[in-house]
């Protein structure tokens, strides 16, 4: 995903991808960035929030912000500096919402319980809801049908902004007629 790097002359590359923010009601959220809904995801962050502490998050007048700071690694190993790898490709983030810090984002590989969320929601590419766990599916917690195994999810399209090898940014992008600004905006920053 962070491929395309700013160039000169101020002009910032700027590019439309699907994000789905979902979880269990009583776990953790997880992000997961496609190029397109049907496709794979590209990124998958679990994020350092509940799923219930986010929904009150989003519920502010002004929508979340959530910032993963990470840190440059320094030194090489004796060639000369090591370029830091790019800014998605990072492994661990401290995590902040709404100026609180909520502790460390991780990123991830998809796991089939993961696949099996995005390919629930193909044919969505905008909404947000609960979808109903099958008994024994993945992703932790009983295999029974609790509420509690609901997996509430939110899907949008995201302005996804590269402001430089160490800043980008996804802004929700909110429909025809919508509020004033995004309700929700996530920055991955490194230090």
């Amino acid at each position: 995903m962070s491929r395309h790097v700013a160039s000169g002359g101020g002009r910032r590359p700027c590019r439309r991808v699907t994000g789905t923010l979902f979880g269990r009601r009583k776990g953790r959220v997880a992000l997961a960035l496609q190029e397109t809904p049907r496709s794979l995801p590209s990124l998958v962050v679990e994020l350092a929030l509940q799923t219930h502490a986010l929904l009150r998050e989003l519920g502010n007048p002004a929508g979340a912000r959530i910032v993963l700071e990470t840190e440059r690694r320094r030194g090489g190993t004796g060639d000369g500096p090591k370029r830091a790898p790019p800014l998605l490709d990072e492994v661990a983030w401290t995590m902040f919402c709404n100026g609180r810090k909520t502790g460390y984002a991780v990123r991830r590989e998809a796991t089939d319980y993961d696949l099996t969320v995005m390919e629930t929601l193909r044919a969505v590419s905008m909404g947000a809801g609960v979808l109903p766990v099958a008994a024994g599916a993945g992703g932790g917690g009983s295999s029974g049908s609790a509420p509690d195994d609901e997996v509430a999810y939110m899907r949008g399209c995201f302005e996804h902004l590269v402001g430089s090898w160490d800043s980008e940014s996804l802004y929700m992008v909110t429909p025809q007629g919508g509020g004033t600004g995004p309700e929700l905006a996530v920055f991955f920053v490194r230090l």
